[in-house]
């Protein structure tokens, strides 16, 4: 029998879904979920696959990736001196695109290469390939599994503002905050040493701190 996304999506609701309500992800559209917590927003957001993206990866458009973003209390939406993205207000609070938070990542199967980098920057496999029914009952299991080991934690932990203020001011081209064997990982979205987003997020982040001193 032909896959759809739709068996994606029944697989999801069978093994992940559940997982993420259990654990507060209780604000949710689509595939999107966020989770609210005294000023703090937790994100994880199942990515279906254009038919565009597909071809272009050699996948399926049942295929799936995921992405994990943290905006933190007074370190919140990214901040972009050109332009500040609307953010969307749901019923239980702000609905930020991972896009749009400071702290981003993703997460990859089981298996999956560590993170290196290569021509194009630093790459990982984040993509869970299903072209099957089978293979989306494997896939979501295996998310499953990675959000049970470690990215809940990733996305539950208390996350110090003043390691993160101190890596903003360091001449790393990307922050890394905490990585996995198999590339999954999270890092601070603050772009290149000197450039305008960079500025401001260490502005953002000196503002916090300095509240939190008073």
């Amino acid at each position: 029998m032909k896959v759809s996304a739709r068996d994606t999506s029944k697989a999801l609701q069978r093994h992940v879904i559940p997982l993420l309500q259990a654990n507060g992800f209780n604000d949710a559209t689509g595939r999107r979920f966020w989770r609210h917590r005294s000023g703090r927003t937790d994100h994880v957001d199942i990515a279906s696959m254009s038919a565009y993206r597909a071809k272009v990866d050699n996948s399926t458009t049942e295929s799936f990736t995921v992405r994990l973003a943290i905006s933190l209390p007074r370190y919140g939406y990214r901040v972009d001196p050109y332009h500040r993205d609307h953010i969307k207000i749901g019923p239980k609070g702000p609905r930020p695109a991972e896009s749009q938070m400071p702290i981003r990542g993703v997460l990859c199967p089981a298996g999956s290469p560590p993170l290196k980098e290569g021509r194009w920057g630093w790459e990982c496999q984040s993509l869970w390939t299903v072209n099957s029914i089978e293979d989306a009952e494997e896939a979501t299991i295996d998310l499953q599994t990675q959000l049970e080991n470690y990215a809940l934690d990733w996305l539950s932990r208390t996350w110090d503002l003043r390691e993160i203020a101190a890596l903003l001011e360091t001449q790393q081209n990307r922050l890394f905050l905490v990585k996995a064997d198999n590339g999954s990982h999270l890092q601070l979205d603050a772009e290149l040493p000197g450039s305008p987003i960079r500025q401001a997020h260490i502005s953002m982040a000196r503002e916090a701190l300095e509240n939190d001193r008073q």
